[in-house]
């Protein structure tokens, strides 16, 4: 029996023997695995990304040049539009002025009633005689004007008959009435818009502005022929030297006839 125990604690050390090597000490690949880590994570911050901070600070300073080039060309484009802005108000100023200034009462063409007895200004635009009628076929109260821009002063009460009876005289330029309120009330208007009125025609006639004399095209035919007539009368006593004609050639272009021509049988007759 004790042998048999002898033999069992036997085999039982002989087992503790061999089973202590399973748990070595001196496998330790943990520690080597860190300390493997520690080196590549050193190797993995490196002191050399530090050029990679000059090559933003150049880039910003080229940046803060472009900024301050858009800067500037913000700034002029702003001080081309506020210089717009002016002279658009500037023209659209000098505009309602002169639509003002058309009117003896403009600011009252609302306000103001037309009264029969009152006095409105009539102005020829014919270079010669010219017969207005207050009733169809010449009958009525007849007033006449002998030359061009010569204005009369008639009771509204007529000027409606004249107006009513000779719409045709208005159409061709022939005349124009020179108060806002009738104009309106009669819508001569649609007539003005495609005529010359007094101030105009004398632009064209004493101008050597090629711009007003190109308003010239803007004439009903009636008017391109007073225009014309008025000129050769203007320049008859004018040596051929003195005569501008550029102005004669677009007379004769705009008009169909040789003004140039015509100048020359006028000077043979007077």
């Amino acid at each position: 029996m004790s042998e048999e125990i002898n033999k069992k604690t036997t085999k039982t050390t002989t087992t503790t023997k061999k089973e202590t090597p399973k748990t070595p000490v001196k496998k330790t690949p943990v520690k080597t695995a860190v300390k493997k880590t520690t080196k590549t994570a050193t190797k993995k911050t490196p002191v050399k990304k530090t050029p990679v901070k000059t090559t933003p600070t150049t880039k910003l300073a080229v940046d803060d040049k472009e900024l301050m080039k858009v800067k500037e060309e913000n700034e002029k484009m702003s001080t081309r539009l506020k210089q717009m802005e002016e002279m658009m108000a500037k023209i659209l100023e000098e505009k309602e002025t002169s639509i003002d200034s058309k009117s003896i009462n403009s600011n009252n063409i609302e306000l103001n009633e037309l009264r029969a007895n009152e006095y409105i200004e009539v102005v020829s635009l014919i270079d010669g005689m010219l017969n207005l009628s207050t009733e169809p076929y010449g009958k009525g109260k007849t007033y006449s004007f002998t030359k061009f821009g010569q204005s009369r002063a008639i009771q509204y009460g007529e000027v409606e008959g004249i107006i009513n009876n000779q719409e045709k005289f208005i159409k061709n330029g022939y005349f124009y009435v020179s108060d806002d309120r009738v104009a309106k009330r009669h819508d001569l208007y649609r007539f003005y818009e495609e005529t010359l009125n007094k101030e105009t025609i004398e632009k064209i006639l004493n101008s050597d502005d090629k711009k007003d004399i190109e308003l010239f095209k803007m004439a009903t035919d009636k008017q391109k022929e007073v225009i014309v007539n008025l000129y050769i009368k203007k320049i008859k006593d004018l040596d051929d030297s003195e005569i501008d004609y550029n102005k004669v050639s677009l007379f004769s272009k705009s008009f169909g006839k040789d003004v140039a021509e015509m100048i020359e049988e006028y000077k043979s007759l007077s």
